[in-house]
Formats: C-alpha cells, structure tokens, sequence
C-alpha cells in the first residue's frame, strides 16, 4: 500500500515523502518535497501552518528519492532493476519558489538508474517566481497549475503567498507546455454556483489546458 516517509534532514527539519503503488496508469509513484514549510500559506494546506523555512538544496531534493527507492528496493517492493513510473514535486513547499534547486535536481534524478526515459516527472505550483512556468518545458516537466479559487479575490485571500493575477496566470500557461489545473473544493467556500460558473469562464477556450483535477479536502 502508500507508504509516508518522515525525512530528517542535517539540521534536524524534516520533510515528508509519499509512495504510492499505482496512481492511474502509472506504477511506482513518488510525491517529493521542494522546500522545508512553505511561504504561500494556502487556507486548505498544512505545509504552511509554521511557515516557511528555508528552500532544500538540490541534493536534499535528490535524495529523497534514493532514499525512497533504496528502502523499496531492498524490501522488494519494487523489483530489481525496476523504476519509478511518475515523481511528483507535490510535497511540502512551493516548487516555484525555489526553482534552481528543483531544476538541478530533476536533471540527476533523469541521469540515474531510479528512472527510464518514460517516467513522467511533474510538478504542482500556485504560479511560483516570474519565469518559472515558461521554463518547465525546457527540463521535460509536467505542470500542475493550483487555482483552488477562480474568484480573483477569494484567491488572493485563501492563497496569500500567490499574488499573480489569474488571467495573467492561465495566459502565462497556456503560452508555455500543456498543464493540468488543481481544484480542491471546500463546502462553502469555492463550491458554490458562483464559483463553479467563475472557474467556467475562466478556463473556457484554454488551448492547453488538458484537464481540471476536482479534488476534496482531506479532512
């Protein structure tokens, strides 16, 4: 089944990593942390609720997946000389944030043996740092863009950490690789007609939008 792994890193933070047998078509599937706590404080995640502490370097991003596979390997979970089917830079912090470091780390977790040539990396971002999106195609990364809120204000308010403008946003993306918008609906407060009808207009004639992944909160 998933597993959770708790990471202590050299100055005693820690950081988490998920495991999942499959997820859709894909086997093996690993979700990796970018930062120690996060600084966009989104109302619906716990990787804010202390803040923000410091980005991981590239090697702490790495490891984590040697680590992992180390640990599944030598359990037989995954078989030997196996891989890893997708790794989700969806963990704990803002990717975007913190991209150098997350762009370094994806280029050594493609040039080892954890990973073939068709294992799909991706990433979830509320938008990140200014250029951020517009380079993810040229490191081979899927992008996972986190609206949560279709309502400009109402997003500026529960994602204060993300102050992009949302057209400007989805028209950054949509000039830049295919993506995937994530929705996480909250009873109450962005499931309602009124933004069911924004998060429609918004989205309406997205030429690279491939999907929106509704999702509920985990309570």
């Amino acid at each position: 089944g998933s597993i959770k792994f708790a990471i202590t890193l050299k100055d005693n933070n820690i950081i988490e990593v998920g495991y999942f047998p499959v997820v859709g078509e894909y086997n093996h599937v690993l979700c990796i942390s970018s930062q120690v706590g996060c600084g966009v404080n989104c109302v619906m995640c716990e990787s804010g609720r202390n803040g923000f502490r410091r980005n991981l370097v590239y090697y702490e991003i790495y490891k984590q997946v040697e680590l992992v596979y180390d640990y599944l390997t030598n359990k037989t979970i995954i078989e030997e000389n196996g891989v890893f089917g997708s790794i989700g830079i969806m963990g704990v912090g803002e990717p975007g944030n913190n991209s150098n470091n997350v762009f370094a780390a994806v280029k050594l977790i493609r040039e080892s043996k954890m990973v073939d040539k068709d294992c799909l990396i991706n990433l979830a971002t509320t938008g990140g740092k200014s250029g951020f999106i517009s380079e993810l195609c040229d490191h081979n990364i899927d992008l996972f863009l986190s609206l949560h809120f279709a309502i400009p204000e109402k997003r500026k308010e529960y994602i204060p950490g993300s102050q992009w403008e949302l057209e400007e946003l989805l028209d950054i993306a949509d000039k830049s690789i295919p993506y995937v918008v994530n929705y996480i609906t909250i009873k109450g407060l962005n499931d309602t007609e009124e933004d069911i009808k924004a998060l429609v207009n918004l989205l309406k004639n997205r030429k690279k939008l491939r999907y929106v992944w509704l999702l509920s909160l985990n309570k």
